[in-house]
């Protein structure tokens, strides 16, 4: 009895951070790599231009309270590890986060432009 206490107890505290950054997506999935870069409100880089082949979901346990970042991604098309404007790109500010934030980015809304945080192409 004492340990059902103990896991229903475990199962209801709220998250403790760092917080997760969990970004999901049904369309842009594949043969395809992701970059990413995340940036907080000091301009510290906590997330510096990692890549890889994105299937539908990842997740960053990294967020800390009472923050605000930038999230950049861009979904590399041709596969040459440069962000062109013919690719789906994205950039999502994060307000003061709070506890686990998630990102579907079949509903986030694109950039036009932002390519320039990902270095010279």
């Amino acid at each position: 009895m004492r340990m059902l206490s103990l896991l229903l107890l475990v199962g209801c505290m709220e998250p403790a951070p760092p917080y997760d950054l969990d970004v999901t997506s049904r369309v842009y999935t594949g043969e395809r790599d992701i970059h990413v870069r995340l940036v907080d409100s000091t301009g510290t880089e906590v997330i510096h231009h990692e890549w890889f082949r994105f299937e539908r979901a990842f997740t960053y346990g990294v967020l800390e309270p009472d923050r605000r970042y930038k999230l950049d991604l861009f979904l590399d098309l041709n596969g040459d590890t440069r962000c062109d404007t013919s690719e789906p790109l994205w950039r999502i500010d994060i307000l003061d986060t709070a506890g686990p934030v998630a990102i579907d980015l079949d509903t986030a809304g694109r950039a036009v432009d932002g390519c320039a945080v990902f270095g010279p192409n």
